[in-house]
């Protein structure tokens, strides 16, 4: 199988779990936002920030040694890797749920995170876990059980949520959540036939040495993902209010659509990476694929920018109609957020960990420094310029790491793409002449689905599904 079919295949795979589960979930917004008020909502956006950070600190990300050190190998050095990397999660975990409690008692349990320690702990268990099961879902290529697990997770969401939230509120969505993790786990522990991966590893000391040599620079990366993106809410939580976090976050959960339908591609495309990272032909394939990427991303954001207002007052309710003011700017901020997970892929197929680091430093540098200046002083609008800004800052230097590792063709045209989706959201701000507004709308619209279509052309000579159908139409050619 070529490396353009393979990359197809396993995308198709996880897309029919993934994508298929966070449209659920966005069609959940509706629901959730008719019961919830944007102070409720703040709450569960506060659980998930702090069970986020403790499994990164915690944790200390060696669900991605797994992968890396479990892929393409025998079933022996799989188990021995994933047992290793499960006792040692497990007894961190145990050890940071103490420092919870110790928390609490000295605190003397006041402010949001020592009243509700226990709720964080439980969310950040079964995240865990669950995205450890994944890892090893991937390293052993197992993409099918990796899509039901999603669609396991979903239906345990959307299900409970529907049965839980009109009669507890806030308290249902959280036992909803903490539902659809569950179940997931458990689907996960008999489809991969988990106990098959239960062994005592005969070199514990040194398979563990090995992984937190991997996986502790990539920490600091948890932490700044943590810093650029969840910050922002302890720090409305002090200087707005919870409310204010709920309305940032249903802002934010919009062009979160194009992140979800980034990481169904990027499960796959590491694995792509990882596979042809050697081999001749590589920075061409990379370019490729980063130019196709880049040019989806910036239709799909475009189309998302300027239809704001529409599916805000059709979707949401009463009490989150603001929050389209502030969707064109998140999103083109997740438009680098997503160009720099797929430069990063580079860096764990060269096994240069030590890039993250370095790329970490700058954007925890400037995430910390924006979010403390702006949100003081501005509220919601410091958190989006904050979070935007940051994401570029951070881009750029990913960029010039992975320059040193595979070189960047055709700088011009990426540059345009990004200029003309920037074209898209100054149009929206700060002009009110609505033919003028529209005729830059259309303008770059076209020339980007223009050059998605040249760029598009490789790859449907390479799709598998091109392959069949013309060979269907051969054999009715025949037998006619």
């Amino acid at each position: 199988m070529s490396k353009y079919n393979r990359l197809v295949k396993n995308t198709g795979l996880i897309l029919i779990g993934s994508a298929g589960s966070r449209f659920l979930q966005f069609l959940l917004l509706p629901f959730c936002t008719a019961y919830l008020s944007p102070a409720e909502y703040g709450v569960k956006e506060l659980l998930v920030v702090y069970a986020t950070i403790f499994i990164s600190l915690v944790g200390c990300k060696l669900e991605d040694s797994v992968f890396l050190f479990a892929t393409e190998r025998p079933k022996e050095e799989q188990a021995s890797y994933f047992s290793t990397g499960l006792l040692c999660i497990t007894g961190a975990y145990l050890f940071g749920g103490c420092l919870f409690a110790l928390y609490e008692k000295w605190s003397g349990g006041a402010g949001f995170f020592a009243e509700h320690w226990p709720l964080i702990f439980v969310f950040a268990l079964l995240m865990g876990y669950y995205g450890l099961l994944q890892e090893l879902c991937r390293s052993t290529n197992r993409l099918a059980v990796y899509s039901i697990s999603e669609i396991c997770y979903t239906l345990g969401v959307v299900g409970g949520a529907f049965v839980l939230i009109p009669q507890y509120g806030i308290n249902g969505y959280i036992a909803a959540i903490c539902m659809g993790y569950f179940l997931a786990v458990v689907y996960l522990f008999f489809a991969l036939r988990l106990w098959s991966y239960l062994v005592r590893p005969e070199h514990f000391s040194a398979i563990a040495i090995k992984m937190y040599r991997f996986s502790l620079p990539i920490v600091p990366t948890g932490i700044m993902w943590w810093v650029i993106s969840s910050l922002n809410r302890p720090l409305l939580e002090r200087y707005d209010t919870i409310a204010g976090i709920g309305i940032f976050a249903i802002a934010n959960k919009i062009p979160q659509l194009l992140d979800s339908v980034w990481l169904v591609f990027f499960n796959t495309w590491q694995i792509s990476v990882m596979e042809e990272f050697r081999k001749p032909g590589f920075v061409r394939y990379f370019n490729r694929v980063g130019d196709l990427l880049l040019e989806c991303f910036v239709l799909g954001g475009c189309l998302l920018s300027i239809t704001a207002p529409w599916y805000v007052r059709l979707l949401l309710g009463e009490a989150y109609r603001g929050t389209s003011l502030y969707i064109p700017l998140l999103t083109f901020g997740i438009l680098f957020s997503i160009l720099i997970g797929f430069t990063g892929t580079i860096f764990t197929a060269s096994q240069r960990s030590v890039y993250f680091f370095h790329t970490s430093m700058i954007a925890l540098a400037a995430a910390l420094l924006l979010n403390v200046v702006l949100i003081p002083r501005h509220g919601i609008w410091g958190a989006v310029f904050a979070l935007t800004l940051t994401s570029i800052i951070q881009f750029l230097a990913r960029w010039y790491f992975a320059s040193k590792l595979v070189a960047t063709r055709d700088v011009l045209k990426k540059a345009g793409m990004v200029s003309g989706f920037a074209m898209i959201v100054a149009a929206f701000y700060w002009i009110e002449n609505h033919y003028l507004q529209w005729g830059i709308y259309l303008v770059v619209l076209g020339l980007v689905s223009r050059q998605l279509q040249r760029d598009a052309r490789p790859f449907l000579r390479h799709n598998p599904l091109s392959g069949l159908l013309a060979k269907i139409q051969r054999k009715m050619e025949i037998e006619s």
